[in-house]
């Protein structure tokens, strides 16, 4: 069996840290520890950071064994940090670096993030709670109810929690129960106001230094509920889908000699979605190359069963408006200038100008 070769560190230790927060007592006094045993460790000077975060720094992440991530107040809050922290996330994934304290498995994405933000500082509040997949659970007959009363428990003790049966009282116990606390709570996977509205709808809920991190693929629902900082998530580049499905399907940044054509098709296949890669992963895992040459033109006449069903999760999400907007694209315009689609569109009545999102450039 070949031995891996040795991955060039340049750096045996990086420091993620909120500057504004530890950068003259406790990090300066780590950093300086940490060189007198020896220990060769990057810490990012600039006081003053701009609005993107810095290429040096993210090279130094990529060539760390070590990430210590220096929890404080104001860290999650920070766009630059909660940035580092993805990068260190797709290290420990691509490059199997070391994070201290916690990192966790799966794709880069809204809920791993999430989640790593979760594991890092819920030890810093007197209650905290992670409510997953909300969206799915509120779909059934007391899904809110449960919860409401999931959030309870986890922040109270089961023993503290009694059968709310109706959401409208649920908003009240929240209220009356937690309203002295200073909780974490993560809402993950929201598509709909009433979710928000009946388990986090006002500030005056939670006690003092609370905070609240939502998840989710609709942009006017933060706005509407005026939150203090959003963070966009984008899809994976070629290159790292690339390297991230190379790593679960070879154990390696590259694809074997042989399967290197057939490793480009399903990236593009995947579109940079990690839950896209993962299906393909686990479908594809240990097959031989002429089993993926036939998967492959399989995917190509029936969709993928599985990315379809995460595909569609985002189509339902749409308003109808907006679903009759996506498919007269996908169908007739594709590729085509915006401007003119907008104008066509317009004339049909549907009003684009509310779906569709223009950038610059």
């Amino acid at each position: 069996m070949a031995l891996q070769p040795a991955l060039p560190w340049v750096y045996d230790v990086v420091l993620s840290f909120r500057g504004e927060d530890v950068q003259q007592n406790f990090i300066s006094h780590l950093y300086d520890a940490l060189r007198k045993k020896g220990i060769n460790t990057y810490i990012d000077e600039h006081l003053e950071r701009g609005k993107e975060i810095s290429l040096t720094l993210l090279k130094a992440i990529e060539e760390s064994r070590i990430s210590i991530i220096v929890l404080s107040k104001n860290y999650a809050s920070s766009t630059w940090c909660l940035e580092e922290l993805m990068k260190i996330l797709e290290c420990r994934e691509m490059k199997q670096q070391i994070v201290i304290p916690g990192s966790l498995d799966g794709g880069i994405g809204k809920k791993t993030i999430a989640k790593a933000i979760y594991n890092i500082i819920s030890s810093k509040y007197e209650g905290s709670c992670f409510l997953k997949n909300i969206r799915e659970t509120s779909q059934s007959e007391y899904g809110l109810v449960q919860l409401q009363e999931t959030l309870l428990s986890n922040i109270l003790g089961a023993s503290s929690v009694c059968n709310i049966g109706h959401v409208d009282r649920g908003i009240n116990v929240l209220k009356n129960k937690l309203c002295y606390k200073r909780v974490l709570l993560i809402l993950d996977d929201v598509d709909d106001w009433e979710q928000l509205k009946a388990l986090a709808g006002n500030r005056d809920w939670f006690g003092s230094g609370y905070r609240i991190i939502i998840t989710t693929r609709d942009k006017n629902l933060l706005s509407n509920y005026e939150v203090d900082a959003t963070y966009e998530v984008e899809e994976l580049n070629h290159y790292e889908a690339l390297e991230l499905f190379s790593l679960c399907a070879f154990k390696r940044k590259k694809p074997l000699d042989n399967y290197v054509e057939l490793t480009q098709r399903i990236i593009r296949y995947a579109g940079g979605l990690p839950l896209a890669l993962e299906v393909l992963d686990l479908d594809l895992h240990g097959k031989s190359i002429h089993e993926w040459e036939s998967a492959m033109e399989e995917y190509k006449r029936i969709p993928h069963e599985k990315i379809q069903q995460i595909l569609r999760t985002s189509y339902d999400g749409l308003r109808e408006s907006e679903k009759k907007i996506f498919l007269d694209i996908a169908c007739f315009f594709k590729g085509e200038n915006v401007d003119y689609v907008v104008k066509i569109l317009d004339s049909c009545g549907l009003n684009p100008n509310i779906g569709i999102k223009k950038t610059d450039g």
